[in-house]
């Protein structure tokens, strides 16, 4: 009786391994997507990939980083996963990357009341116009950037306060993060968006090639789909714009 007891309990914890929680860890830099809460990151970003795997017994290990020590970590494999990256071929690398979950447009603002026609790039030529400094636009607009008058500004908070003071014609930016910024300061009723999308640049998650998670890529990239198709991602990008406060 005391060798099968032994050999029955053996046999538990031997077997038991399989069955425990896997534990991805994630990080991202501070966006509308995620922020930091102490040692904790949350956000739509944290709570969309927690939806993502919620059918499987996955934990997700939410890590607030900078993003110099997340690539870092990506590189070698102590992160499993970014949770808001848009793709480069550096990138490529050293990281995996899921289908796209939200389509990003970088669009042209202005005042109300001092709107242009906007049909092409050029159409922004002789204009005094207004970005954040260190915004990507897209690679190729990032090209015809050389042929504008264009002065990069530190926040969009301070791009915000010269278009409304007339010290730019427009502001160019992510559609998303600036109208956030518009509504939080109180001004969305006063700037909007010119209709043409200049470029759309797509977000997505990643995992470090390093990662024994990657082998969730394809069921990552199928709920997404899903997602999107029963409406939860726009749902999502709508919870995010509506919950801005104004200081």
């Amino acid at each position: 009786m005391g060798k099968i007891w032994i050999t029955v309990v053996t046999a538990f914890f031997l077997i038991q391994p399989a069955y425990a929680s896997e534990v991805i860890r994630v990080s991202a830099p501070p966006s509308i997507w995620t922020r930091h809460q102490g040692a904790t990151l949350t956000g739509p970003a944290v709570d969309l990939i927690t939806d993502l795997l919620s059918n499987m017994n996955i934990k997700i290990q939410a890590l607030p980083m900078s993003w110099a020590r997340a690539m870092a970590g990506m590189k070698s494999g102590n992160l499993d996963m970014i949770l808001t990256i848009f793709y480069t071929s550096e990138r490529a690398r050293f990281m995996a990357f899921t289908v796209p979950y939200v389509d990003v447009p970088t669009v042209v603002f202005v005042l109300k009341g001092s709107e242009f026609a906007f049909n092409k790039d050029a159409d922004l030529m002789g204009k005094k116009g207004l970005m954040q400094r260190g915004d990507s636009l897209g690679q190729r607009f990032d090209t015809f950037l050389p042929r504008l008058t264009l002065t990069e500004i530190a926040s969009y908070e301070q791009i915000i306060k010269m278009l409304l003071s007339g010290r730019g014609d427009y502001a160019i930016g992510p559609k998303y993060g600036f109208f956030i910024e518009l509504k939080r300061l109180g001004h969305d009723n006063k700037i909007h968006a010119l209709p043409r999308s200049i470029d759309v640049v797509n977000l997505h998650f990643a995992f470090s090639k390093k990662s024994p998670y990657i082998k969730y890529i394809p069921l990552i990239n199928q709920r997404i789909k899903q997602f999107k198709k029963n409406g939860y991602i726009d749902n999502m990008i709508g919870r995010v714009i509506q919950n801005v406060s104004q200081p």
